[in-house]
């Protein structure tokens, strides 16, 4: 529904797409609402086809890449895996839903890591970022500092004026980063469904 309403189309209109057997037209026959879980990652750009026309559309012939298979309750699926394996013979894998489950995970876990790495280069540009708002902060009041000396002042005083500044900019920083963090985590979760 969301692509719908972005590209101007309605029922029985005509969608155009690129496919390895060339680029062909869709008729719109039916509308997902909003998609939760992995389909909300694609942002709408969902099709469900029959599968007849995704084997014309990528060439499969009277093959299929993947076929789920649900077991009635009581139904022995070891039983159901042995009969299907001999069916498929040397064509295909049959696997339980949990392979497919741990290769995900797998895939998380790269996603994971590629996130820390991310975040630890994230890390060190905002060190290296902070450090400098300091040294232009020493630099800006060097002139105060100076004055504050004249007047009597110590250089404790003055050290101890800079400080507090970045203790409040920093305060004030932590405050607006935290708070974005949880509305951008919260948007997160409510798009895709998470939680």
């Amino acid at each position: 529904r969301a692509f719908m309403r972005a590209h101007g189309l309605r029922m029985h209109d005509r969608v155009r797409v690129r496919t390895p057997s060339g680029t062909t037209a869709l008729v719109v026959r039916a509308v997902l609402d909003a998609p939760l879980g992995p389909a909300a990652a694609l942002d709408g750009r969902l099709a469900v086809v029959d599968l007849s026309v995704a084997q014309d559309l990528l060439r499969l012939g009277d093959r299929v890449s993947r076929l789920a298979v649900v077991v009635d309750p009581g139904g022995d699926v070891d039983e159901v895996a042995r009969r299907i394996a001999g069916r498929v013979g040397g064509r295909g894998t049959v696997a339980p839903p949990h392979e497919r489950v741990a290769s995900f995970a797998r895939l998380l876990t790269n996603y994971r890591s590629g996130l820390g790495l991310a975040a630890s280069v994230a890390l060190l540009v905002a060190l290296h970022f902070v450090t400098n708002v300091a040294a232009v902060a020493c630099e800006a009041r060097r002139r105060e500092m100076a004055l504050l000396r004249l007047v009597g002042a110590s250089t404790r005083l003055g050290d101890a004026l800079v400080v507090a500044e970045m203790f409040l900019v920093a305060a004030a920083a932590t405050g607006i980063g935290v708070a974005a963090g949880i509305l951008l985590a919260r948007a997160v979760q409510a798009r895709f469904g998470v939680g």
